[in-house]
């Protein structure tokens, strides 16, 4: 009996490495991967001809199977990770079958449909493991080595990087990281794990061939993931341990072996459709891996009970702005042009937008102004002309790469990481700026009264509350160029008034500030100097009271006979 219980944890082990390796590619990664056993394969030939081949010893075949998957998961990268959704399921799946094929037909390396035979167990300080308990305890040690660094990963800055691009890549990038690169690297880090389990299968098995590693394994991979739960490295160590233990014990069922699989895969069904039903997070959800505490310096009116939207928004006209301890850059556009097609959507615009200065962006819906935002931010490439944040060419800069020089931005609809809590949300807009994140975030949502909605994921927030964040990830920024779009919209008369104080006190505290809005009174109240788009072009620029009387700008942008003070 205890040599069969030691089967069994070995065969935990190795699930619960597979398993863990695929929740931080889709649980923490958001990448649908359905080519798990791919790299599980990869890492069990490589281990098979090290030791077979070239007689490495331990840990050499560990490394070894763990650098080639890692190899494998980069070029994967960089072929399929650029593209999203359905696509990458397509991609890893059509990968999945063409090394199904390879591990049948290489038979250099694979050995074919025979596989390698004759595969020895790693000795430790010169002595062989190579009893059962030995074994298993040697696999359990390794995969508590490799699901403690994990562990570490998911709760890291990386950590929490890979699941905000998760959930917006888009705004992960215009707060300053490159999605791609990290996407790729928990890709890379997941098939390095998978590896890992293929070394110990191949040395526990002694022999490797092509059917331990097809799509009916990476699907089962999948299984325990979702039974455990997506993004929570807990759950898929529970998982693997129901899910891999549970069914072995049926062997001891009085019944043929032939009987013990189908109830095996009867049972296999029966817990997917339960936890479906009556879980279906997982055994356990996705968890923060920030908690908030007490922030420290900020005034206790701050730190009081619930408040409702509009109180909330009432007072972000009193939130702390700090003074930019160097001049911000001017931003120039000078000559950019867009086209879709044959719409121009944007057409040869040129302007300023000058430090401790509000410039507006104003005009009729499909004028432009989103698209101009769009390609200042880095979102959409020019067809001609040329951006410049102070003396340096941004025209074809990524959206990180402008962000980190020095620039947020916010969008039409609000866009938070609905998954994350309101702290993470903070914490990660504020992963660059060194130590104490946490605390200076928690200042932070308690300058703007989201203090006791910290631990509350930000998409159960009220649209109010959610539009305060955004806020509040702006200010915890502090960087020296702010682009906002339509923050006033939906928001009432007392709302947006609060919030042109906060407009108006970020751009004296020496900001460069760009807004694009369709509510003129709040445009009026806050702009030092308006452009107006129609059409993609450039119709007017000046003061507020300027483009007020232009009788133009009034014709064109707000109707024949119309008035722009209630447009």
């Amino acid at each position: 009996m205890i040599n069969y219980l030691s089967q069994i944890l070995v065969f935990v082990a190795i699930f619960l490495l597979l398993a863990t390796s695929l929740n931080l590619v889709l649980g923490f990664g958001g990448v649908f991967s359905i080519m798990q056993a791919v790299f599980y394969g990869v890492g069990a030939y490589a281990a098979a001809n090290l030791v077979v081949n070239l007689h490495a010893p331990f840990p050499l075949d560990l490394l070894g199977a763990m650098l080639v998957t890692m190899a494998l998961g980069a070029f994967v990268a960089a072929l399929l990770l650029r593209l999203r959704g359905e696509l990458v399921i397509i991609g890893t799946l059509a990968l999945q079958l063409v090394f199904s094929t390879i591990f049948r037909n290489w038979n250099a390396v694979t050995g074919g449909s025979y596989g390698i035979f004759g595969i020895a167990r790693p000795a430790l300080f010169g002595v062989p493991v190579s009893s059962l308990t030995g074994f298993a305890a040697f696999a359990a040690v390794i995969a508590a080595i490799f699901f403690g660094l994990s562990l570490f990963v998911a709760r890291s800055p990386f950590g929490l990087a890979v699941r905000a691009q998760r959930e917006d890549a888009v705004l992960a990038g215009t707060l300053g990281h490159d999605t791609v690169r990290e996407r790729a690297a928990i890709f890379i880090i997941g098939a390095a794990l998978a590896g890992v389990a293929g070394a110990l299968y191949a040395q526990f098995i002694g022999y490797v061939d092509p059917s331990s590693f097809d799509v009916n394994q990476s699907l089962g991979i999948i299984t325990i993931v979702v039974v455990g739960g997506l993004g929570n490295l807990w759950g898929t160590l529970g998982a693997a341990v129901i899910l891999t233990f549970l069914p072995q014990l049926l062997i001891l069922l009085p019944a043929t072996s032939a009987a013990a699989a189908q109830f095996q895969l009867l049972l296999y069904g029966v817990i997917l459709v339960a936890v479906v039903r009556f879980w279906p997070n997982g055994i356990l959800p996705e968890q923060p891996s920030i908690r908030s505490a007490p922030a420290r310096g900020v005034r206790p009116a701050l730190l009081g009970g619930m408040e409702d939207g509009k109180a909330l928004l009432e007072r972000l006209a009193a939130v702390t702005v700090r003074t930019l301890p160097t001049t911000a850059p001017i931003v120039r556009v000078e000559g950019v042009s867009k086209a879709f097609g044959g719409l121009r959507a944007v057409d040869d615009v040129s302007l300023a937008i000058e430090p401790g200065r509000v410039t507006a962006l104003i005009g009729p819906n499909g004028a432009g102004k989103t698209t101009l935002f769009n390609l200042i931010c880095g979102l959409l490439r020019s067809d001609s002309g040329r951006v410049f944040f102070g003396s340096q060419e941004t025209t074809r800069l990524q959206p990180f790469e402008i962000a980190r020089l020095g620039v947020t931005r916010t969008f039409q609809d609000v866009r938070i990481f609905p998954k994350l809590t309101a702290l993470e949300n903070v914490v990660f807009a504020l992963s660059s700026a060194g130590a104490h994140v946490a605390e200076r975030a928690g200042a932070v949502l308690a300058d703007v009264g989201l203090q006791p909605h910290a631990d509350r994921l930000a998409g159960s927030l009220s649209y109010a509350e959610q539009k305060i964040l955004m806020m509040g990830l702006v200010l915890a920024r502090e960087d020296p160029v702010v682009f906002l779009d339509e923050i006033a919209a939906g928001l009432d008369h007392a709302s947006v008034r609060a919030l042109g104080v906060l407009v108006r006190r970020i751009a004296a505290s020496g900001r460069a500030v760009c807004v694009v809005e369709h509510n003129l009174s709040f445009v009026w109240d806050v702009a030092d100097i308006v452009y107006v788009l129609d059409d993609g072009r450039l119709i007017a620029n000046g003061v507020p009271a300027d483009i007020q009387a232009n009788t133009n700008v009034i014709e064109i942008y707000f109707g024949r006979g119309g008035a722009p003070g209630h447009a």
